[in-house]
């Protein structure tokens, strides 16, 4: 089975059964970034990881894949911020293992954005 078959750039999905410094990254959603016949490298919170196709689990909602990718691009940037409290990086963690986001939850994401200035 080829990647390309399952999956595009750009698709959401949660990872599973991922194994040795990867297993921390299980339950977390990633997108898919990079496509080869037999693996798909995703980008998740803080990295870029390369999986097989059976550590993607395709999620249920359009929504949330549809606002995913854009709420990656906006968490990725706060760890960069030298300054991030324990607190924010507690709260990103937490982020990168919902894919149904509330209201809440974003409005704390802009909360950080703005307070760390990594607003667009």
């Amino acid at each position: 089975m080829l990647a390309q078959d399952d999956c595009q750039v750009g698709d959401a999905f949660t990872l599973a059964s991922l194994e040795g410094e990867g297993r921390k990254y299980n339950r977390c959603w990633a997108i898919a970034k990079e496509l080869t016949n037999s693996t798909v490298t995703v980008e998740v919170l803080d990295a870029t990881i390369t999986v097989k196709l059976e550590n993607l689990n395709k999620i249920n909602s359009a929504d949330d894949e549809r606002k995913l990718p854009q709420i990656l691009k906006r968490i990725r940037r706060l760890p960069e911020v030298e300054s991030l409290e324990q607190g924010a990086k507690v709260f990103l963690k937490d982020l990168s293992k919902r894919t149904n986001l509330t209201s809440l939850d974003e409005d704390l994401l802009f909360c950080l954005e703005k307070r760390y200035g990594v607003t667009e």
